[in-house]
């Protein structure tokens, strides 16, 4: 049962779905937006963003009954859905980043893993194939999975780890340039079904 109801989105009682406190959230048609009055949260999306003060005491002033909002505009709700459709955006691309990307260059496809520290090894391996003097067998380990599911260090030459590092940069920008095009979309969107319409893919 909606209680009320204000520019971030609708205070609800949360269902047992949720807890068995029954505590108070707030959340943006039911979904993606969720302020929790013991930890002062509010969630948006798969991420997490402090309510401000301002927000709390809103909340807070509600829930003694002191006040009882307007419902939110269209041009409210449209904001609020861009703010959710962007966080769940920004999650997918890096949830496809961090997902991998397959490179050949050993002969055969391999995935190779891509979270942030992977990165940071394949820079550095790549950069140390850059190296003056290297001996012409020079060559580098690096963590990757063969087409039946094993994972283990492959060793690479100069050639192989640098064009790793090529596929992964092109991979890396790739769910970059998506995630600007989607948000380009949201920012330009109209209604709030135009909005929720908008989804990743890769």
């Amino acid at each position: 049962m909606i209680k009320w109801s204000n520019g971030l989105g609708v205070i609800q009682t949360l269902s047992e779905e949720w807890s068995l406190a029954a505590k108070p959230v707030l959340g943006f048609d039911f979904d993606g937006i969720f302020y929790d009055e013991h930890t002062s949260l509010k969630y948006i999306g798969t991420g997490r963003v402090m309510l401000t003060d301002a927000e709390v005491a809103l909340v807070e002033s509600y829930l003694t009954g002191a006040t009882n909002p307007s419902p939110p505009t269209t041009s409210t709700l449209l904001i609020a859905a861009k703010a959710v459709r962007s966080e769940a955006l920004n999650g997918d691309c890096a949830a496809a980043i961090y997902a991998g990307f397959t490179s050949s260059a050993l002969g055969t496809a391999h995935t190779y893993p891509a979270k942030d520290r992977d990165q940071s090894n394949l820079i550095a391996s790549v950069t140390a194939s850059l190296y003056p003097g290297l001996a012409s067998d020079w060559a580098t380990p690096f963590w990757c999975e063969d087409s039946g599911g094993a994972w283990a260090y492959m060793m690479h030459s100069v050639s192989q780890i640098q064009q790793v590092g090529i596929e992964g940069k092109a991979a890396i920008l790739g769910h970059l340039s998506t995630n600007a095009y989607l948000q380009g979309l949201v920012q330009a969107a109209t209604t709030v079904a135009a909005v929720e319409a908008i989804t990743w893919f890769n």
